[in-house]
């Protein structure tokens, strides 16, 4: 396609809404596709050191071993 002005370009025949919407969506679904794992891994971790936080302070105080050693 060629078209004579920058304006033309966006305008695509009068197709443009519909080129640049799929664009947009199209957009917004890889975005959200690379950032809900991220998102995801970060909350499972912060679960995990919950976890053991909560479970090195149960055996500090009942005195069991932690078994780092």
């Amino acid at each position: 396609m060629y078209f004579d002005s920058l304006a033309g370009f966006i305008d695509m025949e009068g197709h443009g809404l519909y080129v640049w919407l799929a664009y947009g969506v199209f957009l917004m679904v890889i975005l959200w596709n690379l950032a809900v794992p991220v998102i995801e891994r970060s909350q499972v971790l912060k679960s995990v050191r919950r976890h053991w936080r909560r479970v090195q302070l149960q055996n500090e105080q009942s005195g069991a071993p932690s078994g780092d050693d």
